[in-house]
């Protein structure tokens, strides 16, 4: 079975610290899993820290968006 891997914890040393911010929890709830047997993740997008429950005019989900850059092998 291929090992997955966090593409943050990969490039950035880390997840981000919050993807989810609403009334009911402030945490990191969201993750971008890879398998090194396919793929090599090249960057990942800054996740911004956020100051405001969600969803609300400037993030209209109750969830920041994560995205990631890979080649494939």
């Amino acid at each position: 079975m291929a090992t997955s891997l966090s593409s943050f914890v990969v490039l950035q040393g880390g997840e981000p610290a919050v993807t989810s911010r609403n009334y009911l929890m402030n945490d990191s709830v969201d993750y971008m899993w890879y398998t090194a047997e396919h793929l090599t993740p090249l960057c990942v997008a800054e996740v911004h820290d956020i100051e405001y429950k969600m969803p609300n005019i400037v993030y209209p989900s109750d969830h920041v968006s994560l995205w990631a850059k890979y080649a494939l092998k």
